[in-house]
């Protein structure tokens, strides 16, 4: 009876030392001291999003959207260069809406003239042509000057629309062209997309823009006039790794190579390892934190300008499927200019695969899109998961130590006696209290107790959260401060004698260390396959 009652107080010690630690501790973290905080949660997510987000995701609404991408392929066959003339421009928006898109976006700026008035001319009768014949929303961008410390997600000034970049060039193309403004640009949002910027519903967002104008007819009269406000908070994009199966029949007639891409792994098992070696192998200290491979095939299906040029039946009927009825977004990847993004499933690619995956992301998820809770809950998430760590971790060694004193005190009146045991075996052994236990045992634990167990809980925490819609929480930075008030102390490894870890280093140089450290190891897994076997044996 005394021994369940000393039980019952050492758990409820466990329980009520973890909670104030991970209170305390917790409340501590969020000073976010010298940055630390703020760039482990900047590799949390990219981690996270590699190995779980990434693989993991099934983009329902990729048939709504698609890219054109201008390359330096399309500037060869036409013997061009960049920036493309209006007369150029003009004829890649026909070719486009011969095929009937629900939609295009223009990312392109119009600030300056650089050709003749009568092929801007051009350009704005192909717009209109677009917009009123073939019944697509043109959409042109504006910039947006955001004054330095205003956050574009955050602060909602009352002269938003003063701060509106406005040239004649775009007011052109929205009065006689009948195209549609879009707003870009903007600074704070951290690494998210906003749906509109300084808090005026005016100032749309490309994504979100394409995404309000296709579903407002059958969403705004459910949802209410206001139905906009649910989209307040800006997104959390979600990028996929598979190609679609109308990208993989377009590409095999064509002579672009995916190469041995991540796309190509057969399961999605296959890419996690594929991930896991390229993380430990070259990136484990990085300090990249959009990390991942230039995917060749981005997931979102992408239409090269220079298959626009061909005639042949296949190919038109491939690219009739990936444009007809869909949003297009034209963009380019011209060697030289710098208009890339770096996402940590498919590290860096043109600037127009985030507006496109975004308004993807809205097709998706509709207003259940990923977001970041509110601080008040983020810090309750990492409270309870610093409890949930110590505490498990505590219980675990708890456990452990006793497993660890039942089988070295079975032990140690044969083994250490024993004429078959070796002089290095013997000096292997070192002090841990209350027991005796081998070097090898010792380092096993620790790094089991200390290390993997909190960064595993961490992480399933974070994938629990993520089920429910919740952006990834700072599951590394918890793990880390887990650290400090884990049972598991560093002394367990290297022995708590001054000599302890010298003795080890001294035997590491022994000749006969080889066979010290098998018979260790062989002792150490005999112990832990007896032990599964009597937990089988006891269950029947």
């Amino acid at each position: 009876m005394q021994n369940v009652k000393r039980h019952i107080e050492e758990k409820r010690g466990l329980f009520w030392s973890s909670l104030i630690f991970a209170v305390v501790v917790g409340l501590v973290g969020q000073l976010d001291f010298m940055g630390v905080k703020s760039a482990a949660s900047h590799r949390s997510e990219s981690l996270f999003l590699r190995l779980v987000g990434g693989p993991w995701y099934t983009p329902h609404g990729r048939k709504q959207v698609t890219v054109v991408l201008i390359d330096d392929d399309y500037l060869k066959e036409l013997d061009t260069h960049w920036p493309l003339e209006y007369v150029e421009q003009a004829g890649l928006v026909e070719e486009i809406a011969e095929y009937y898109p629900q939609s295009l976006f223009i990312d392109f700026l119009y600030q300056h003239m650089h050709g003749e008035q009568v092929e801007f001319d051009q350009l704005v009768s192909s717009v209109r042509e677009a917009r009123v014949q073939k019944g697509a929303r043109v959409y042109i961008p504006h910039l947006v000057s955001v004054e330095p410390g205003l956050d574009a997600c955050v602060d909602s000034p009352d002269n938003a629309l003063d701060l509106v970049e406005r040239t004649p060039l775009a007011e052109r193309l929205m009065a006689e062209g009948a195209a549609r403004s879009v707003y870009v640009r903007w600074s704070g949002c951290i690494n998210r997309y906003p749906s509109f910027l300084l808090g005026d519903e005016r100032l749309r967002t490309p994504a979100w823009a394409i995404y309000s104008d296709a579903v407002r007819p059958t969403l705004a009269p459910v949802k209410g006039a206001d139905w906009a406000a649910d989209f307040f908070k800006p997104m959390m994009v979600r990028w996929g790794t598979k190609v679609s199966p109308e990208q993989i029949e377009l590409l095999a007639n064509t002579n672009i190579q995916c190469g041995d891409s991540d796309w190509e792994s057969p399961s999605r098992l296959g890419y996690v390892y594929a991930q896991v070696r390229h993380i430990l192998g070259r990136q484990l200290f990085s300090d990249e934190p959009f990390r991942g491979k230039y995917a060749p095939c981005p997931y979102i299906d992408t239409v090269h300008a220079s298959w626009l040029l061909r005639n042949d039946e296949p190919t038109r009927a491939h690219l009739t499927k990936l444009i007809e009825g869909r949003n297009v977004l034209l963009g380019a990847q011209i060697t030289g200019i710098h208009d890339s993004i770096a996402n940590p499933v498919n590290g860096h690619v043109p600037g127009v695969y985030l507006i496109a995956a975004a308004a993807e992301n809205y097709f998706n998820y509709n207003d259940n899109y990923y977001r970041d809770d509110s601080k008040i809950i983020s810090i309750v998430y990492e409270i309870f998961a610093l409890f949930l760590i110590t505490y498990l971790t505590g219980r675990g060694w708890e456990k452990y130590q006793a497993y660890r004193q039942t089988r070295f005190n079975s032990q140690s009146a044969t083994s250490l006696n024993d004429d078959t045991v070796t002089e290095n075996t013997r000096q292997l052994k070192i002090s841990i209290p209350d027991s005796n236990v081998s070097l090898i045992d010792a380092c096993v634990a620790t790094f089991l107790f200390k290390l993997i167990l909190p960064l595993t809980i961490a992480f399933f925490v974070a994938i629990v959260l993520w089920k429910f819609g919740s952006a990834p929480f700072n599951w590394l930075a918890i793990a880390i401060l887990s650290f400090i008030a884990n049972p598991v102390r560093m002394s367990d490894c290297a022995g708590v004698e001054a000599g302890g870890i010298l003795a080890w280093l001294a035997n590491k140089v022994d000749a006969k260390f080889r066979w010290s450290l098998y018979e260790d190891l062989s002792q150490l897994f005999s112990a832990v396959r007896a032990a599964v076997i009597d937990r089988r044996v006891r269950r029947r």
